[in-house]
């Protein structure tokens, strides 16, 4: 039902659930797929997963630097394949 309630047209386009389990908690995070791809969705939550093990032992919630942006990485993409390296 969550996930079936995102509508692009309407939004919101992230929905959250949690569901409270006899073997524990369980959070459900639902993204319509014109939000997030495949291989940023294991980026952010890689980071999502660091920062909750991080809360749960008490630490102070420490994520790695931002990394370089999908056109700085295609430019100097770019110029390695024109390069005589290549």
């Amino acid at each position: 039902a969550i996930q079936s309630s995102i509508r692009l047209d309407e939004g919101p386009l992230v929905k959250l659930g949690l569901f409270r389990c006899m073997d524990g908690d369980h959070l459900l995070i639902a993204i319509h797929h014109l939000v997030v791809d495949g291989i940023s969705w294991r980026i952010v939550f890689e980071d999502f997963a660091t920062g909750y093990e991080q809360a749960v032992r008490g630490e102070a919630i420490r994520l790695p630097y931002k990394t370089d942006s999908f056109s700085a990485w295609a430019e100097r993409l770019s110029q390695y394949a024109n390069s005589p390296a290549v």
